[in-house]
Formats: structure tokens, sequence, C-alpha cells
């Protein structure tokens, strides 16, 4: 695997110096990974270790030729020259944009959507691999386009030797900003590409490759679920413009969104950032069921950055949850999805009623059954965080919980935060569910549960 390093190199992100420290820009070979304090290190040729956040992958390193080209589907605003604008912008665009992704510096085109289902449609044709992915990312706590998120998934899973995985469709939008705006943003963005019309483009695209024997999937990280509870509830006006069973699985992947959003008719919360006063939103993802055969919920109780999302969301020093509705809708019934699952639902003392038909999956448990660690860290790399804020956060009480260690040992929490879904237990997981099943659109049952 073919690695950029991103920085200038010094003593503290490279170990030994070698011959000298590699410079930005500078292309290494990666051969392998090893943690030193739960950091991530890659082992490069000549014995030389780099901080792995240092380091870029390379998109299509180690693909044969067949898999080199993947699809950047860009939901921003454009510059003069055509590129999309790295930076937050204050209104949704209103159209889809288009370029094959090869580099950091991308230039896209607005492609019609029977154009964009058959250029994806026909660049899959014939092949082994039965499955086209699209993929919304995360958060981005710096102004860019992400695509080294992409590299990750890429790399990740078309590299593996069981993969099903014929596209990648990566889904860029502008999730930069400070929290106060970026949540009602990235939910309003979300309601606009409905109500725009725009998933027209996938629900052709899905049609072209059933007809081809093929399937189109959704994965979701993180923070990308703000913008997708905003496309699945609209608003009254235009839920009817949400197509049915587009999707054969949709995999929400440590959802950074309130786990309320799986309780029976969903949940109307306070925005907390207007002291109660403007919007407040509906977070319902019941609506997943109808657009697509399969819903799954990948969710880990040591993913400690979610923990600290849930805290910086409120802007709160010391923070206690309580399990039942807050009636006054501001803090109390919030807690991020990733981070429980369902778990609050199945408390003994539980008021809560969970809507059916999600399939739940414990990543803890995954890794644990995995058993042996896979040889190469650089391609699966896991590592579980035994911070002991973890236990108490876990029953409800955040008061060590650091928001200020999010920020500022991004190095650590960031990779930890990303890897913790892809990892070969989790990745071996989600083509095991692909694999299950290519052809039918029916829900069949499966060996997780199912309530």
């Amino acid at each position: 695997m073919i690695g950029i390093i991103k920085n200038d190199l010094r003593p503290e992100t490279q170990k030994p110096k070698g011959k000298g420290f590699f410079e930005k820009g500078n292309l290494v070979q990666i051969n392998g990974g090893k943690f030193h304090d739960d950091v991530l290190w890659y082992q490069v040729d000549d014995g030389i270790e780099i901080n792995s956040f240092e380091v870029e992958v390379d998109l299509y390193s180690g693909l044969p030729e067949r898999h080199q080209s993947q699809f950047y589907i860009c939901y921003r605003k454009l510059n003069a020259q055509n590129a999309p604008i790295e930076s937050e912008v204050s209104d949704a665009p209103d159209k889809l944009y288009f370029s094959h992704l090869s580099s950091p510096s991308v230039k896209v085109n607005n492609w019609l959507p029977n154009i964009f289902a058959n250029a994806v449609a026909q660049s899959v044709v014939g092949k082994a691999e039965k499955d086209v992915f699209v993929y919304i990312h995360g958060y981005d706590w710096q102004p860019g386009l992400k695509l080294d998120l992409a590299a990750r998934f890429v790399q990740s899973y078309m590299n593996h030797p069981d993969s099903t995985v014929a596209k990648v469709l990566y889904f860029g939008w502008p999730s930069y900003g400070g929290r106060r705006d970026a949540d009602d943003r990235s939910i309003e963005f979300g309601k606009s590409f409905t109500q725009k019309g725009l998933f027209r483009y996938f629900k052709l695209l899905s049609e072209a490759l059933q007809k081809q024997g093929q399937s189109l999937n959704l994965i979701v990280h993180s923070y990308g679920h703000q913008l997708l509870n905003g496309m699945i509830n609209p608003g009254e006006g235009s839920r009817h413009l949400l197509p049915g069973k587009i999707f054969q699985n949709i995999f929400l992947m440590a959802p950074d969104i309130t786990h309320l959003s799986i309780q029976k008719n969903g949940v109307l919360l306070r925005n907390p950032k207007k002291t109660r006063k403007g919007r407040h939103y509906h977070y319902d993802l019941s609506p997943l069921k109808d657009l697509g055969a399969r819903v799954h919920i990948y969710h880990n109780s040591a993913d400690y950055l979610l923990y600290v999302s849930s805290k910086q969301s409120y802007g709160i020093d010391h923070v206690f949850f309580d399990n039942r509705p807050d009636s006054m809708g501001i803090t109390t019934d919030y807690r991020t999805l990733g981070n429980y699952g369902k778990d609050i639902f199945d408390e003994a003392d539980s008021v809560l009623t969970l809507e059916q038909g999600f399939n739940f999956v414990n990543v803890q448990q995954l890794v644990s059954e995995a058993g042996e660690a896979p040889r190469n860290l650089a391609f699966f790399p896991f590592r579980n965080n035994t911070n002991s804020a973890l236990a108490e956060a876990w029953k409800g009480n955040y008061r060590n919980i650091k928001t200020l260690e999010g920020l500022f040992k991004g190095d650590l929490l960031l990779p930890h935060h990303q890897y913790l879904f892809t990892c070969k237990a989790v990745v071996d997981d989600v083509l095991r569910k692909l694999r299950h099943d290519h052809r039918e659109f029916q829900p069949e049952e499966d060996r997780d549960i199912i309530v």
C-alpha cells in the first residue's frame, strides 16, 4: 500500500530519522502497522515507522485496474472553476455534481439522473462483484473534501479477498463548521436533498443495477446521520419524494445521532443551541425501512469520540443523562445511538418503545468473536479505548468525558473513531451480509438479532 506524506516529518512523527525526515508529498511504501501508546504507526522501508496520522493512503494502491475508477458525488456549492467549495456554506446546492474520484484536486460536472445511472451501471456491467456502495462521510474538523476517508473505505473493502464491492460512490457534503450551526445546517441540507427530488439519481441507478443482477447499498458514518435524518424526514409535503426499497442494505456506522431516533415515532428534540428558541427537529430512522430492504446499526460502547460529541453538542461542562424522556426536551434524552444501540431500551426499568425491524450489531462483540488480530494492521487496525471515563459515561455520567481531549488529541481519537468501523471484524461482517443475498429485495433472517 502506498502512502503520501501530509506534512514535513520530525522526530515526534518519524522514528528513526534514517537518511533524513520525509517531507510533505513524499511517497512511502506501507508494509505494516504497529501501535505505540494506542497510536497506530505505519511501518515503511528501512525499518522506519511513521505516525499514521501524518500519512494519506493512496486511493488505488494495490487494487487491480478494474477497481481504479470510483465516483465522487458532490453535494456542495461550486466555485468559478467548477471545483467544490471546501469551507462551509449557508445554503444547499440545487443539483448534484459528479466526477471520477482520482485526486484531491476535483473538478465536477452536472449530470442528468439518467446519465449518472447509465454511467455507473455501465462501469460495473459484467463484473463478478455485485454490490455498489453510496458512502456518506461524517463530520470534518477542518475544511476539506475528506477524500482520505474514501481511500480508507476503498482500501478496506476492495482489497479484501472476499470483497463483493464493484464500485464506490463517495458522497461529499459540507460537514465542516461549529456545532452551534452545523447540526441545524446538516439537517436542512438533508431535507433540501429530498425536497429537490435528488433521490431520483439513486432510484434510477438502483433500477439499472437490478436489471444487471447487481444491487445498490448505502453506508453512512458518524455525523453523516444528521444529514441522513433530514433526507428521510423532509416534511409532510415532501414524504412522497422518498423512493421505496432502492437499497439492498443500509449500514449505519457509529451513528452520531440521538438514541431516541429508533424509538417508535421517533422524537422531537428541542434545539439547545438556540436556548429553547428557533426550530426544533424531529429525529426518526424508521423511514429507512421503506428506503432499504435491510437496515443494520453498528454501535460500540468504547467509541470515546461519540461521548465527546454528545457533550460538545450541548456545550455543558457536567452532563448527567436520564433514560426517561425529558419533559423539557433539552439534554437528558440525548445519547448517541452509535454508543448505545438499543441497550437503553432493553433495560428493565425503561419506559421507551423500540421501533421494530432494525438489525443491531455490537462491534465489541464482533471483535471479541473474531479473536486473532489481522496480520497487517495497516489495512484493518483496531485498538480498544480503555479510558476510565467510558464506564461512567455508559451509565449516564459524562462528568469525566473531556471535550478538549476530543479536540486536542485528534491524532488518537479521530483515527480510532474511524477504524473502529473499518477494522477487519466489521469489514468481514459487512461483506458476509452482502454475500448473503445479492438478488432479492425481501428481508430474510440472518445470524444477528432483528427486533
